[in-house]
């Protein structure tokens, strides 16, 4: 229908237009003259004007006041005048006031009918609800399908084919419990967020790896006995591929036809059981298990890690589980980086653990049978992706020594291994190799009333960090003795304010460090004391009793108390036919001038181009430093 609406505000007023044109003249009105002739007068108009001025009269007496006398007629209108400028525009006026409702208008012609829904027809796709079909009928007997799929989060659903396993993934839903034995390559996409559920059932592979994850997995095993197995060569029963997640918490991983007899037999079908790029953890309750011998159970990292362009660390985090077998039950290759804190390991090949980048074995039980070299081995390269960086502590093993060296494959030393007990740290200065050996924690060597040495470096190339820890001797003997003709030594601490070193016991024939045999030692850092004797005599701090060389770059280096009223610091021990040399570049003293050499030998220690530069701490006692001479 029309319908008026209200009448509107009124508008601005508008600006003055242009003038109009003149209108035509009016007829002329009659003349004073005229009148006057039409009234008798005979003569012309001039003669009339005349005749109206009369001759000047003499001054009459002042009249009454005459009455008002009547208005006169209205003058000719004047020509029209010049238009004059336009005026400024006006305020706004007041709004108008609200204008009556019009008529209703006439009705609208009727519109067409409309299509509605005749029929719904809803039809399920899949054997779980989740995907359904509706199908429209229309009342103009069209037909429109509609089809959504409905998964409910959290709900798991059951597999029993390898088509359910890829509809579900492609679903995407959270959580898929297998409930028949199946045959699938199951590829676990970048987006999706999923736990596989065993159910006590076995996974095998059809040809590629059993399970690819490049997304987030969990697995599990909620009834127990579940199995993940490859029967293909060069293919694991799980990749964990880069950027991708995976937390193991239950079921076997297996390699049920492995081959490899040795390391270089591979018997045409070898490979890991797991191989992870990305990061993984696994924890109690999974076991991974081969009988082969030519590849590693478990890879951490690249075998070419010139493969890794992304150069992320593969993470590996072992929190528990049994693993067993493979040339090396776990390798951490190029570019890895892993932690095991619990777990059990048995290997009869190689190691149980092999090393080539960075490493925490901070608990597992290990037990080392057959041919194997060790529990652990490290290897350095490079300072990139095979740095030989290990930590070892909390570990319990059987069978086999705990660290050995991992030569080949251009590894140029044993890496850096840091310790935290007396037993690792023999351990690892006892690798037949070049290698840095790191103070984790202090350290107690020896036994409590017992002459034995704490620890013993014998014809080995080491550099042994204090790291700001103390190696401290609680027995009668030397805290560290470096002997051999072979042993190339470096003592340091890396730590900023030098509080790590040798403490060296008291008590007995004590001393911080004892060199013989030849030796090799250079001291660059770190702080060596050590106490009196049995009679509360002093002892030697740092002493030669062979034919060894010291060089010492710095330190700080002192005796509790003196014997006959010298500091034994630094020692040429010739009761001993010591003909060892010690040379000073650098270093404190304390109560011991270097350049005096020592009661027997006298002579100087420190080096030409130095000098000693005597100061005094505020307790009483002497300080000698060694410094470039100015």
């Amino acid at each position: 229908e029309s319908v008026r609406g209200p009448q509107g505000e009124k508008g601005d007023k508008g600006d003055t237009g242009a003038a109009g044109q003149d209108g035509a003249d009016g007829e002329d009105g009659k003349s004073a003259y005229e009148i006057a002739v039409e009234n008798g007068f005979v003569g012309t108009e001039e003669e009339w004007l005349a005749s109206l001025k009369g001759d000047t009269g003499a001054t009459g007496a002042a009249g009454a006041q005459g009455e008002k006398g009547d208005k006169g007629d209205k003058g000719d209108k004047g020509d029209t005048g010049a238009t004059g400028p336009q005026g400024e525009k006006g305020d706004k006026g007041d709004k108008g006031d609200k204008g009556d409702t019009g008529a209703a208008g006439q009705d609208g012609a009727d519109g067409e009918d409309g299509v509605g829904i005749a029929d719904i027809d809803i039809r399920v796709n899949d054997k779980w609800g989740i995907s359904k079909t509706f199908t429209f009928t229309m009342t103009d007997e069209s037909v429109k399908e509609v089809t959504y799929t409905d998964v409910v989060y959290g709900m798991t659903y059951g597999a029993s084919s390898a088509q359910d396993i890829t509809a579900l993934l492609g679903y995407g839903v959270s959580a898929i419990r297998l409930t028949a034995d199946i045959s699938a390559d199951v590829v676990v996409g970048e987006d999706a967020e999923v736990t596989l559920d065993l159910g006590g059932n076995t996974l095998t592979n059809v040809s590629g790896h059993t399970i690819t994850n490049y997304g987030t997995l969990t697995v599990i095993d909620s009834v127990g006995g579940g199995v993940v197995d490859n029967v293909t060569h060069a293919r694991a029963a799980l990749h964990n591929d880069v950027g991708a997640v995976a937390v193991l918490s239950g079921g076997a991983f297996t390699r049920s036809k492995e081959a490899g007899s040795g390391a270089t037999q591979n018997g045409q079908n070898s490979f890991y059981n797991i191989r992870n790029y990305g990061d993984m953890t696994i924890n109690s309750g999974v076991t991974v298990m081969q009988s082969g011998a030519f590849s590693s159970l478990l890879e951490n990292g690249w075998y070419d890690g010139s493969q890794n362009t992304s150069e992320a660390p593969a993470r590996l985090t072992i929190n528990g589980g049994v693993f067993s077998g493979g040339l090396n039950t776990i390798k951490n290759d190029d570019w890895g980086e892993m932690t095991i804190n619990g777990g059990s390991f048995e290997n009869v090949s190689q190691a149980a653990v092999l090393n080539w980048n960075v490493a925490n074995i901070h608990g597992g039980t290990y037990e080392i049978t057959g041919n194997a070299q060790a529990v652990i081995l490290n290897g350095h390269i490079n300072e990139t992706m095979d740095k030989g960086i290990l930590s070892v502590k909390g570990v319990e093993y059987t069978g086999a020594p705990l660290l050995a060296w991992m030569s080949g494959s251009g590894s140029k030393d044993a890496g850096t291994i840091t310790v935290y007990d007396a037993q690792t740290l023999q351990a690892a200065i006892d690798i037949a190799a070049d290698k840095t050996v790191v103070l984790g924690v202090d350290i107690v060597v020896g036994s409590q009333g017992n002459s034995a040495t704490g620890l013993t470096i014998a014809n080995k190339d080491v550099t042994l960090d204090f790291h700001g820890f103390t190696l401290e001797n609680v027995g009668l003997g030397f805290a560290l003795h470096i002997t051999g003709a072979s042993a190339n030594v470096v003592l340091k601490d890396s730590s900023a304010a030098q509080s790590g070193g040798v403490y060296g016991g008291q008590g007995g024939d004590n001393q911080s460090v004892r060199m013989d045999g030849g030796a090799t030692v250079r001291i660059d850092g770190g702080n060596y004391t050590v106490g009196g004797d049995a009679n509360g005599l002093g002892n030697s701090c740092i002493s030669i009793a062979s034919d060894s060389v010291v060089s010492v770059y710095g330190g700080t280096f002192s005796c509790e108390t003196a014997y006959n009223g010298k500091y034994y610091v630094l020692n040429v021990q010739q009761t001993t036919g010591a003909a060892g040399e010690f040379t000073v570049y650098g270093g404190t003293f304390v109560n011991y001038d270097p350049s005096t050499g020592d009661d027997a030998l006298s002579g100087n220690f420190v080096a030409e181009g130095y000098e000693v530069v005597s100061s005094e701490d505020g307790d009483g006692n002497t300080l000698y430093t060694v410094q470039k001479a100015e």
